[in-house]
C-alpha cells in the first residue's frame, strides 16, 4: 500500500440539525428501568412507528411484561408499565397499529391501535406443544404475518408455523406449517417484508439454513432456498436488496457474516465477514439512508476487558466492506472492568425510523450485586446531526498550511482523530452559539466517491451535558471548550472553539478510544479533502481543504492547502 496518495474526505463539526445523514452514532447509555425487583429486564426489544413515537419492551424474572414509550423521538421515556402477555417480537405500522408476538408456549399476540399506548387482551393465534423464536412483520397496509418454530414432542418433529392477518391484526388465519423436520434442527425464525407484496422468512430446516418467500401475505410459501449461514437477522433496505446476518465457523473461529440478495431471495451472494471472534454473539441488522449497521455483543476477549459490551460496524457499500468494530455503549471502557460477571451488556436490539433516528436497547448490569437475576434495560439513541453534504460559502483559514488532520485506525481500541483548524477568518460569538446551554456539536466525516460526497462518520459532543461529574462545556475567554477525558459520552475527548479576528479564530477536535469508529480506510482517491465546522442555526460554517495526504488503511494525515 503506498504511503502517499490523494484522497477526498471532508471532516465537519456541526450544530445539531435533522438531515439525511448516512452514519449512525449513538449517544451516552441511559436506563429505561432501574427497579431491581420485578422490573429487572431481560431481552428488551424496541420499535418505531416512523413518525416520532417509540416503544420498548422487556420481561421480568417472573415473566411479567413491561413497556415504556417515547413520543419525542426517543429523547425521553415514560415510566415502566405492565402489559398483557410478553413481547418477543414487535412491529408497528405507519398508522400506529402496534402488535407484539410471543411464544408462551402458544403463539400469542397483543394489539394496540394507538401507537403502543394501550393494549388489548392477549390473543392466542395458534397452539402447539412447544414454540419459540416468535417473529412478526407488517407492510403498513393492514397485512401482518407472524411465525415461530414449534416442536411436537410426540412425533419429535421441529416445525416452522405461520399465520397471517389482512384486517390489521384483528383476526388471524389458522396455523399453517411452513417446514417440518425430524432432524433436531432448532434456531431463530426471522421474518421481513418489502412492503410491496413480498414477504421473506429465514429459518433452520432439514436442509440447513434456508429462505422462503410469499407473495400472498404468508398464505403460501415458496420452496426453500439453501443459504450458507446460520441466520440471526433479516432486513430489506427498501431499494431491492435483502440482507441476512449470521455466523460461520472457520478453524473454530466464529465469523460474523452477511449475505445479500437482489432478486427476492432466488440467489444469494457469497458471505462477507463483519468480524472474527470466538467470544461474540451474532449481529442484528438495520438499514438507514445508505448505511447498513450491524450490532452485536462481544464478551470475553474484547477490546475492553472480559465483560460483555455492545459493538457495532457499518457498511456504506451494500455490505461489501465493513468498518472495524467499535464499542456502541460509550461507557464500555468503565462499566464492567472490575466485575467478574460475564455478559454485563448483552442481547442488543435496535430499530431505525425514516426520519433518521435509531434507538438501541440491551440488557445490562451496571454494578456488582449479590442477586444473579438482576439487570436493567439500557438504551442509547442516535440521530442525524451531520449534513449529508459539506456546506458551501464557509469561512476559511488565512494561512491554510497551519491547519492539519490526522486519523489513526490501528488494530485494537486505540483509534485517534485530531483535527486542527488554525488562522481562521473573522469569527464572532454569535456564529459560535452557546454549547453550555443549547448548541450541540457533532464531528462528521465525508468521503468523495466518484465525485459525490457522502457522510461516513459522526460523533457528538452534546450541549449542556455532564462529563466526569462536571459540565462537559465551559466558557473560555475566547469561546468554549468541551472536555470528556474518560469518554463517558462518546469518543470526543475534547473540542475547543475560539472566536477571533482574521487569522486568529481556532478550532480543535480530539477523539479516541474503542467507541471511535473510523470509516473503511484508505479513502477513495480524489484531489481534495474538506474539513468544516457548521452552525446549522444560522448557516455559518468554517472550512479547510486538503489535497496531498498520507492515505493508508491505518492512517490518514494531511496539512491544509
Amino acid at each position: 500500500m503506498p504511503k502517499a496518495q490523494f484522497a477526498t474526505v471532508a471532516f465537519a463539526i456541526a450544530f445539531t440539525a435533522q438531515s439525511a445523514d448516512a452514519v449512525i452514532a449513538f449517544d451516552a447509555t441511559k436506563i429505561l428501568n432501574s427497579d431491581y425487583t420485578d422490573h429487572a429486564a431481560h431481552t428488551p426489544i424496541v420499535a418505531s412507528d416512523g413518525a416520532g413515537s417509540w416503544a420498548a419492551f422487556w420481561t421480568s424474572p417472573s415473566a411479567t411484561a413491561f413497556f415504556s414509550r417515547s413520543t419525542d423521538d426517543g429523547l425521553t421515556w415514560s415510566a415502566a408499565a405492565t402489559m398483557p402477555g410478553i413481547a418477543e417480537s414487535v412491529a408497528v405500522s405507519s398508522s400506529g397499529t402496534c402488535i407484539t408476538a410471543a411464544c408462551d408456549p402458544d403463539m400469542i399476540v397483543v394489539r394496540s391501535a394507538d401507537h403502543c399506548a394501550t393494549w388489548s387482551a392477549a390473543t392466542p393465534v395458534y397452539s402447539s406443544f412447544w414454540h419459540s423464536y416468535a417473529s412478526i412483520a407488517t407492510d403498513s397496509a393492514g397485512n401482518w404475518v407472524v411465525m415461530s418454530q414449534g416442536y411436537d414432542q410426540y412425533t419429535q418433529t421441529h416445525e416452522v408455523f405461520s399465520s397471517h392477518s389482512t384486517d390489521d391484526g384483528l383476526t388471524w388465519s389458522p396455523r399453517m406449517t411452513v417446514s417440518s423436520t425430524n432432524n433436531g434442527s432448532n434456531g431463530p425464525v426471522q421474518l421481513a417484508t418489502d412492503g410491496n407484496g413480498t414477504w421473506m422468512t429465514v429459518y433452520i430446516s432439514a436442509l440447513g439454513a434456508v429462505v422462503s418467500t410469499s407473495t400472498d401475505v404468508g398464505a403460501t410459501w415458496s420452496a426453500p432456498v439453501v443459504i450458507p449461514v446460520g441466520p440471526s437477522d433479516l432486513i430489506y433496505d427498501g431499494a431491492g436488496t435483502w440482507m441476512i446476518a449470521g455466523g460461520l465457523f472457520d478453524l473454530d473461529i466464529f465469523n460474523s457474516v452477511t449475505i445479500r440478495s437482489t432478486d427476492d431471495g432466488a440467489s444469494w451472494s457469497s458471505p462477507t465477514t463483519i468480524f472474527r471472534n470466538e467470544h461474540s454473539g451474532t449481529p442484528r441488522l438495520r438499514y438507514h439512508d445508505g448505511v447498513w449497521q450491524a450490532i452485536w455483543t462481544q464478551i470475553a476477549g474484547g477490546k475492553l476487558g472480559n465483560d460483555g459490551d455492545i459493538y457495532g460496524s457499518r457498511s456504506l457499500d451494500g455490505g461489501l466492506t465493513w468498518t472495524d468494530a467499535a464499542a456502541i455503549n460509550v461507557n464500555a471502557a468503565n462499566d464492567g472492568m472490575t466485575q467478574t460477571l460475564v455478559g454485563v451488556d448483552s442481547a442488543p436490539r435496535f430499530d431505525c425510523s425514516p426520519v433518521g433516528t435509531c434507538v438501541l436497547v440491551w440488557e445490562t448490569i451496571l454494578a456488582p450485586v449479590p442477586e444473579t437475576d438482576v439487570s436493567d434495560a439500557a438504551y442509547a439513541r442516535s440521530h442525524d446531526d451531520c449534513p449529508s453534504l459539506p456546506a458551501t460559502g464557509c469561512h476559511v483559514s488565512t494561512n491554510p498550511g497551519v491547519s492539519s488532520i490526522k486519523l489513526r485506525n490501528p488494530v485494537g481500541p486505540k483509534d485517534k482523530l485530531n483535527w486542527k483548524w488554525r488562522s481562521g477568518e473573522l469569527t464572532t460569538t454569535s456564529e459560535i452559539g452557546n454549547p453550555t446551554t443549547t448548541a450541540d456539536y457533532v464531528v462528521c466525516m465525508y468521503d468523495d466517491v466518484g465525485g459525490t460526497m457522502r457522510n461516513v462518520f459522526e460523533s457528538d459532543a452534546a450541549a449542556a451535558g455532564t462529563c466526569n461529574g462536571s459540565p462537559c462545556w465551559k466558557a473560555t475567554e475566547l469561546g468554549y471548550v468541551y472536555s470528556d477525558k474518560d469518554g463517558g459520552n462518546g469518543p470526543v475527548r475534547s473540542l475547543s472553539v475560539e472566536t477571533g479576528d482574521d487569522g486568529e479564530a481556532r478550532i480543535e477536535v480530539r477523539a479516541s478510544g474503542a467507541a471511535l469508529s473510523p470509516p473503511v480506510m484508505p479513502f477513495a482517491l480524489s484531489p481534495s479533502v474538506i474539513a468544516q465546522v457548521i452552525n446549522t442555526e444560522n448557516g455559518q460554517c468554517w472550512e479547510s481543504s486538503f489535497s496531498d495526504a498520507t492515505n493508508t488503511n491505518t492512517l490518514f494525515k494531511a496539512r491544509a492547502d
